[in-house]
């Protein structure tokens, strides 16, 4: 196996949702949609319709700013979306940490979890805060 960089997908996620101020749903859905070409709200809805708690709603994400409305629904089309650049900067952040192109942000707030997340990264982390991958 020569790629097993999901084992950190757990820093990677506590990063994310901290910085980005998401739930670990919102996380896992802008990941669904990250690389699909405009969708439809329906298509938004078959991931959503995969999270128990149903959180990742099409109009929290259009408010956030994760995702924009690409196509004004008309008589005969429906609106069609796609993930924002803001959205779309927080997934590639993820991979590029994943893949260890990206180094690992220490958290600034002092809170337990922050101080196991900062001491976990400096303990997995080389001198330049990348992933040893």
């Amino acid at each position: 196996m020569d790629r097993n960089y999901l084992k950190y997908w757990k820093i990677a996620k506590y990063w994310a949702k901290h910085v980005h101020r998401l739930s670990e749903e919102d996380l896992e859905t802008l990941l669904f949609i990250y690389k699909e070409p405009p969708f439809t709200k329906s298509t938004f809805g078959l991931y959503d319709n995969m999270n128990i708690l149903k959180s990742a709603k099409l109009p929290r994400f259009l408010k956030k700013g994760l995702i924009y409305q690409y196509r004004k629904r008309t008589p005969r089309n429906g609106a069609l979306y796609e993930i924002s650049t803001v959205g779309s900067r927080i997934c590639s952040d993820v991979y590029s940490i994943l893949e260890g192109k990206k180094r690992v942000p220490i958290l600034e707030k002092e809170t337990l979890s922050n101080k196991i997340y900062n001491t976990t990264v400096k303990n997995i982390t080389d001198d330049t805060g990348k992933l040893k991958v």
